[in-house]
């Protein structure tokens, strides 16, 4: 099937799951209505804050849903996609707090990808940063621990968006001693010419970027394990848009259209600047949180 076609098959699949699951009694109350409640309760003292990190999880996955509803129905807004950036960077900074502190609080890396990728998308480098430096640590810790744990084999994208920052501020991290995929995938020619003045040239790797991409936006069978196999990332290209982000911030020019069909979809339009969203409720829990872990009053 061309890439046209298998875009177009994804975009049925995809309208008809999220139309279901933003209006659906069972999400609105599993990833909004409790997570809600549960910082409220953390904060009157109801709650530990043990599961800080699951509840943003879970508000960002819902943020992220509705941005998706309304792109995939024409409407360009980006508000969600900013509260849904700013949940999963702290679901990064809670859990990695915990894994300090001596608890067993681990992510998968998908999961550490998107959340690094919103801060490109939305145009946060300070937070790209930051986040990144959580990660980063996180290999080595009960966080992702690709040392010992498996599941680093199964992501090219997580370790693409990794070394593709690293490269491009010349830091250096030595992937071989962690868990990595065996299998090859275009992101190795990609972070060669990550780089590249060449508008063909990129707008090619791109291609390949997206066909890898949808290759991966596929419900797994038995023991497969797909990269993109959740609806609500099988059209979003957020690890094409990283680049495209990265190259920007070093003054790179970007093709203004691109040639593959994934990249014509709404779901992969790259905004200017995001704007950081009043997160009032969230600044409570974060303020309660660093005195208590860190002893740290704001």
């Amino acid at each position: 099937m061309g890439a046209k076609k298998e875009v177009s098959r994804i975009d049925r699949r995809v309208k008809r799951w999220m139309a279901k699951w933003v209006i659906s009694e069972t999400p609105r109350e599993l990833y909004l209505e409790d997570p809600t409640e549960g910082l409220k309760d953390y904060i009157n003292d109801m709650e530990s804050s043990d599961a800080l990190g699951v509840h943003s999880e879970h508000l960002a996955t819902w943020h992220l849903a509705m941005y998706e509803q309304m792109a995939l129905n024409s409407i360009h807004e980006f508000s969600e996609l900013s509260l849904a950036s700013t949940y999963y960077g702290y679901m990064l900074k809670f859990e990695s707090a915990f894994v300090t502190g001596g608890s067993n609080s681990p992510i998968v890396p998908s999961t550490a990808a998107l959340a690094l990728s919103l801060a490109a998308i939305a145009n946060w480098p300070v937070e790209f940063k930051a986040r990144f430096d959580i990660i980063l640590n996180g290999l080595d810790t009960a966080l992702l621990d690709l040392k010992h744990r498996q599941s680093g084999k199964l992501f090219h994208h997580f370790w693409f968006i990794l070394q593709l920052y690293a490269k491009s501020v010349n830091r250096k991290i030595d992937v071989f001693q962690y868990a990595r995929p065996e299998t090859p995938s275009p992101y190795e020619q990609v972070l060669e010419q990550w780089d590249t003045p060449d508008q063909s040239l990129l707008d090619a790797l791109v291609s390949q970027m997206a066909d890898f991409h949808l290759f991966n936006a596929a419900t797994p069978m038995h023991d497969e394990i797909f990269e993109f196999d959740y609806e609500d990332r099988m059209l979003f290209p957020y690890e094409v848009l990283t680049l495209l982000r990265t190259r920007e911030w070093h003054s790179l020019k970007n093709p203004t259209a691109f040639e593959h069909p994934l990249m014509q979809h709404p779901l992969s339009k790259l905004p200017l600047q995001l704007t950081e969203p009043e997160t009032t409720l969230l600044d409570e829990v974060v303020r309660k949180f660093n005195l208590e872990q860190f002893h740290i009053s704001s």
